[in-house]
């Protein structure tokens, strides 16, 4: 992957908060970059090239409840929401009524 990509993808997607261990797990911070790939029109690179980058960029490693996390990162912008929005389980997943009932209740 291209450095400059990866560095206008953390400039737009991402804040780095030093003083916090808290963070993101690898496998969100690639669901993030995916989504924002869809939205700026860049062509998703493998997850390979993908932790190329991470470690170019120095980006620090710490643990949070006994996971691997990148410390102090938190989304922001649109495809941080693009992220969320595709990221939530459907309402009958959750055990919600299916939406036709409702529909034909409503009626």
């Amino acid at each position: 992957m291209a450095t400059d990509i990866f560095a206008r993808f953390l400039h737009e997607c991402l804040v780095i908060e030093e003083d916090t261990d808290d963070g993101m797990d690898l496998d969100t911070l690639y669901g993030l970059y995916i989504s924002w790939c869809g939205l700026a029109g860049v062509e998703r690179e493998p997850e390979q090239d993908f932790l190329s980058s991470i470690r170019q960029h120095h980006l620090r490693w710490g643990r949070r409840e006994g996971s691997w996390v990148l410390a102090g990162l938190k989304m922001v912008g649109p495809a941080a929401r693009d992220y969320v929005v595709c990221s939530a389980a459907p309402l009958y997943a959750a055990g919600t009524a299916d939406l036709a009932d409702l529909s034909n209740e409503a009626a």
